[in-house]
């Protein structure tokens, strides 16, 4: 049962802008208390009073600065460009292209075009090809779905046949070489995974009825012999019992193998490549971030926690001595002992 005093438990909010006082004043020794009620109530508060928030948050820790980003996605004023733009430059920090991407001129973005990501890029297609007439799309940068995204927004057709099938064996390719359990996952038809199927469908939308209708019979005949093989590695597995986890793993190599040995081989050599390429980029990212890291300014948080700094991990003769005298300390522990059967020992937990 609730009691009264809990029921009447309210306090009136306080001022705004002493909260943005409190925590602007990294020395105000009150940083974390107003950070946390001004996020509380960010959303309901005047727009002159947001800025300043934001504004503040843009200039303070990377946690501060990743939170602002995320609001800056959809609300963004031209006086936050200045800042955002250095900050992008500067530290690549995870979140900061949001903004960028979904705000910033269309000619910034082509002129940094190959400092984003391709994650990055995807979104910025989308853009740019309702923005920018008869804009170059880089198809090397992007997945067949999302490739086939951009041109439907951009109100392209497939003209060439040849382009449409080459889409869907790849699409085939990306998926053996990475998640075997996408082939499981098949909410949408029972026939095809998800990602083929809508790939299929936009192939059909862009004006290639016929080879997606000729696909459609191909991929029904391929799956009906996976199925047909998988009955038999699962009647295989229950023989020989293994454990459950072992026919999911099993089902995918059988997969896998039936689908790669039904498309040409340069489609599976261009999805290797294709990988290659997206871990070399991924490196240089990681490599970009770490050397263009800002000095973080110190909340009240990490002031708190700084003695934390010179941590260092217990000795084994720490650890008997401690556990011996909290079990001298506290009865109760040496009866969870006692009650779990556990075997005493000298040897550490690590």
């Amino acid at each position: 049962m609730i009691s009264k005093s809990r029921i009447y438990d309210w306090k009136p909010n306080r001022p705004i802008r002493e909260l943005i006082r409190e925590f602007e004043d990294k020395q105000s020794g009150r940083v974390s208390t107003a950070r946390k009620e001004i996020f509380r109530r960010f959303d309901g508060l005047d727009w002159k009073d947001q800025k300043r928030i934001l504004h503040i948050c843009l200039d303070s820790c990377t946690t501060d600065r990743q939170w602002a980003y995320g609001k800056l996605w959809r609300m963004w004023d031209k006086s936050f460009e200045e800042k955002v733009r250095k900050l992008w430059e500067e530290t690549h920090e995870y979140k900061s292209q949001w903004p960028v991407t979904r705000h910033f001129p269309a000619d910034y973005l082509i002129q940094h075009i190959e400092d984003f990501s391709d994650r990055d890029y995807f979104f910025i297609c989308l853009r740019l090809v309702v923005e920018v007439p008869n804009y170059k799309i880089d198809k090397e940068r992007l997945s067949p779905l999302q490739y086939l995204k951009v041109l439907s927004r951009g109100g392209y057709l497939l003209d060439d046949a040849e382009e449409a099938w080459d889409l869907l064996y790849q699409t085939i390719a990306d998926m053996c070489l990475g998640s075997c359990l996408e082939f499981f996952n098949t909410s949408i038809s029972s026939d095809i995974p998800d990602e083929l199927y809508y790939v299929k469908s936009y192939v059909r939308n862009l004006g290639q009825e016929e080879v997606a209708d000729e696909f459609e019979n191909w991929f029904a005949k391929i799956w009906k012999e996976i199925q047909e093989a998988l009955k038999q590695k699962d009647v295989l597995m229950e023989q020989i019992g293994l454990p459950k986890f072992w026919p999911m793993r099993t089902r995918s190599d059988v997969i896998i193998g039936i689908l790669s040995n039904e498309i040409e081989g340069k489609y599976m050599a261009a999805a290797l490549e294709k990988r290659r390429v997206q871990e070399e980029k991924l490196n240089k990212e990681l490599e970009l971030i770490e050397s263009h890291k800002l000095p973080e300014l110190a909340t009240e948080e990490e002031e708190t926690t700084s003695a934390y700094k010179h941590y260092r991990p217990i000795t084994p003769a720490e650890y008997y001595t401690t556990r011996r005298e909290m079990i001298n300390k506290n009865r109760a522990i040496q009866m969870l002992i006692d009650e779990m059967d556990l075997e005493p020992t000298d040897e550490p937990p690590f």
